[in-house]
């Protein structure tokens, strides 16, 4: 939010997770529209909390070097982007999931899907990577 200039809803969330029950955590409710690289496609999304820090490090992000390393993900270009993940979609938002194109996994490694947003890669990967 900071990066973006907004300010949201003030809320408390209740988390429950394997190695805790009932957490609470401050956080802040805001409404986004998302957009592909191009700008040509977005997706509205439902609100949205904010977390100060998202646990994801560079690492779980795709390279190109990654996707080239398996023959089946040919043809699928990675966007170079120097930024740190500030976003994860769900699937409660499935206009952004929804398959346009897949290939499937080979030999143990990732699949990928073409959303309206990307590409997103699947497998060996932590998380969700659009480009």
């Amino acid at each position: 939010m900071k990066d973006l200039g907004v300010r949201g809803i003030d809320a408390t969330l209740s988390l429950t997770k394997m190695e805790r029950e009932n957490t609470t955590k401050a956080s802040s409710l805001i409404q986004l529209e998302v957009f592909d690289l191009d700008e040509n496609n977005f997706v509205e999304l439902p609100l949205v909390f904010s977390t100060p820090v998202l646990p994801i490090s560079s690492e779980s992000v795709p390279s190109q070097e990654d996707v080239d390393r398996w023959p089946h993900l040919k043809g699928i270009l990675i966007a170079e982007i120097d930024a740190r993940v500030g976003l994860l979609i769900g699937h409660d938002v499935p206009k952004a999931l929804e398959p346009k194109e897949v290939k499937e996994s080979q030999n143990g490694g990732p699949y990928a899907t073409r959303t309206l947003l990307g590409w997103v890669i699947n497998g060996p990967y932590s998380y969700y990577q659009f480009h």
